[in-house]
Order: structure tokens, then sequence, then C-alpha cells
């Protein structure tokens, strides 16, 4: 939670106070049923955290898809392609080196924006289904609609916990050390 931005510990402390109100309601519930109202209230609670999480990875990742940062390489690209032309091959050969990580940042600006997107939009659905579940009446019927509810939403979380992953894998991975490596070697070796 500390590691929130302040606007995502807003956004955290609100779909909290509504998920905590929904879980009272079910506890309160004098059922003979209290397994099912204990997996629901469970299930309540991972939705919670996987909220927390998404809010986590949506906070953790700079912007790398900023218009000024793409436009920038945009404008490297363009430039380096228009060097080419004229380039002696020794040179040519490094120049299509640093064309080719700039291609890799531009499709990981894609990746990073694609994924930043499936984050806010399981956010927005994670709201809507506690406003849902809030919103109805109280019954064992609808605990049982719910719970199958939550599942698959927990199962969508899972999977875009995945992508961010592979969203992590990336930044980590930003300047390519493997082409660097390569890159440096090769320049030694000429």
């Amino acid at each position: 939670y500390n590691s929130l931005t302040l606007e995502s510990q807003r956004r955290f402390d609100g779909i909290r106070k509504r998920i905590k109100e929904v879980r009272e309601g079910f506890l309160k519930m004098n059922t003979s049923a209290t397994a099912l109202v204990n997996r629901f209230v469970t299930k309540l609670n991972q939705i919670e955290l996987s909220y927390a999480r998404l809010l986590y990875f949506k906070d953790k990742f700079p912007e790398l898809t900023n218009d000024d940062v793409i436009a920038k390489t945009v404008q490297e690209i363009d430039k380096i392609n228009q060097e080419l032309k004229n380039a002696s091959s020794r040179l040519k050969k490094i120049k299509e080196k640093r064309l080719r990580l700039l291609e890799m940042r531009m499709d990981n600006y894609a990746k990073v924006t694609e994924n930043r997107e499936v984050i806010e939009e399981q956010l927005q659905t994670i709201e809507e289904l506690v406003e849902y579940i809030k919103d109805q009446p109280i019954s064992m019927q609808n605990t049982e609609k719910e719970d199958i509810m939550i599942d698959n939403l927990l199962f969508e979380t899972e999977q875009t916990q995945q992508s961010l992953e592979e969203i992590e894998s990336l930044m980590q991975s930003e300047f390519y050390p493997g082409i660097v490596d390569d890159y440096s070697s090769e320049l030694g070796s000429d």
C-alpha cells in the first residue's frame, strides 16, 4: 500500500471500503451455508489483493509511452535511416545495430501501452463487479451467481498479472543487455 502513488492509494481506499461493505453484508447473513459465504468472502479478499497488485504494477512502470519519448525515438530512427544511405560499411554496421535497438524500444513502447490499458480495464472491471455485487440484494442465489463472476474475474486478473510479469521483464531488459554485449564486443574487435 505504501508503495502506491497517492492517487492509487485513494483509488484503493475506495475499492477497499466498497469490498468491506459487501463482505460485512455477507458475513451478517444468518445462513446454514456458511462454507459458501466464507468462500465468497475469501474470494472478495483475493479480489482486493489483485486490485492492489494491479495498482502497484500500474504505478511501478514509468510512462514509457510518453508522446515526447516516442516522437524522439521515431526521429532517431528516421535520422539513422537517412544516415545509413551514405555510411561506410563499418559505420553502417554500427548504425544498423543502433537502429535495431531503437526499433526494439518502439516494440516495447507498444507492449507497455497495451498492457497499461489492460491493467486499467481490469481495475475498472473489478470496480464495476464490486459495485454490482454491492447493489444486489443479499441472498444465497445471488451469492452463487456472484461467486461464479468472481471466479471468472480472478482468472482474468491472473492472466493480466502474467502480462504484468512480461512488462516487468521488458522493463528490466530495456537496454537489451545481450545485444549491447554483442555490440560492445564488435566495437572492440573492429
